[in-house]
């Protein structure tokens, strides 16, 4: 059984992975909030795409390493997941776009050496060494 209490909106819980979220120190891993700030909405010509891939990374957030239909937890979910991925409309692209926004950002807010993998991503701008 989790024991959970909701404090400042957050909720806080023995058995984080029940309430989508996970324990990192002190600290909880708020699953929904860090999926808002990983996708552009506007990357989709559908805003309910956007608002399908946010749920699902939610979701998933909650359940690293799962399979599809125990991260989305029911057969309604699994099914959106499965539509969602196989949608025409979407593609890398829609789905990293977000992500890289993000990336951008996090980079751009930090003083000093970042470290990075000698095979980073170009589309995230960084020359190629």
């Amino acid at each position: 059984m989790a024991v959970a209490r909701l404090e400042s909106g957050m909720i806080h819980s023995l058995a984080p992975e029940a309430v989508g979220g996970c324990t990192v120190g002190n600290s909880v891993f708020d699953a929904a909030r860090w999926a808002d700030g990983e996708v552009n909405l506007g990357a989709f010509r559908d805003k309910r795409l956007g608002e399908r891939l946010r749920t699902m990374l939610g979701q998933m957030a909650g359940a690293i390493g799962a399979p599809i239909p125990m991260a989305c937890q029911d057969w309604a979910n699994t099914k959106a997941a499965y539509r969602f991925l196989s949608n025409s409309s979407v593609n890398e692209g829609n789905i990293l776009a977000g992500h890289l926004q993000a990336t951008q950002a996090r980079v751009a807010a930090t003083d000093g050496l970042i470290p990075a993998r000698a095979d980073a991503d170009s589309r995230l701008g960084f020359p190629n060494c």
